[in-house]
C-alpha cells in the first residue's frame, strides 16, 4: 500500500528539507513552492489563482501516484484542521496509508531561519517572505490537537 505523508508547519520549519530527503528515496514530492518557482513566482504569499491551479494539479498527481503504488510527500503548511482533514480524506480515498508530520518550531526560531533564508537569496524553497507575513501566518495557524490522531510532532 502506498504511503502519503502530509507535512504540516509554517514556513522555515524544515518541511522542504525533510521532503527532499524522501524524494531522494523515490517518494513523489509535491511542493507548491517548487511548482510556483518553476512558473516564475518569486514571493509569498502566492496569488490565489496560482495556488488553486497548483493544488488541483497536485491532487490529481497524488491520486495517480497512489494508484501506481508510489509514496507521496505533500509539502504544504496545512495550517488548519479542515485543510489537514481534506488531504487525509483525499489520500485515504486514493487508497493510501496516511500520516501527518507536524513541524513544531517556536516563533523566534522561525524568524531567525527566515532572516537567514531571505539573506541567502532566492531559490525554489527560499522565496522571499516578509517577516510581517510570517507573523500573520503564526497568528492564524491551527496547531494539530490531540483529538486529530495520527499526528507525529517533530521539534528542532
Amino acid at each position: 500500500m502506498a504511503q502519503v505523508l502530509l507535512l504540516c508547519g509554517l514556513t522555515c520549519s524544515g518541511k522542504s528539507t525533510f521532503a527532499a530527503r524522501l524524494a531522494e528515496q523515490g517518494w513523489l514530492w509535491l511542493s507548491l513552492d517548487q511548482d510556483a518557482w518553476d512558473v516564475g513566482h518569486r514571493e509569498q504569499p502566492l496569488p490565489a489563482t496560482l495556488q488553486r491551479d497548483l493544488k488541483i494539479a497536485h491532487k490529481r498527481r497524488l491520486r495517480e501516484a497512489v494508484a501506481a503504488g508510489r509514496n507521496v510527500v505533500l509539502d504544504y503548511a496545512l495550517p488548519s484542521r479542515s485543510r489537514r482533514d481534506e488531504y487525509r480524506a483525499l489520500a485515504r480515498d486514493a487508497g493510501a496509508e496516511v500520516r501527518v508530520l507536524f513541524f513544531d518550531v517556536p516563533a523566534a526560531e522561525l524568524h531567525r531561519r527566515l532572516a537567514e533564508r531571505n539573506a541567502a537569496g532566492p531559490g525554489p524553497h527560499r522565496v522571499h517572505v516578509d517577516p510581517a507575513q510570517l507573523d500573520r501566518w503564526l497568528a492564524s495557524f491551527e496547531r494539530p490537537g490531540a483529538d486529530e490522531g495520527g499526528v507525529e510532532t517533530l521539534r528542532p
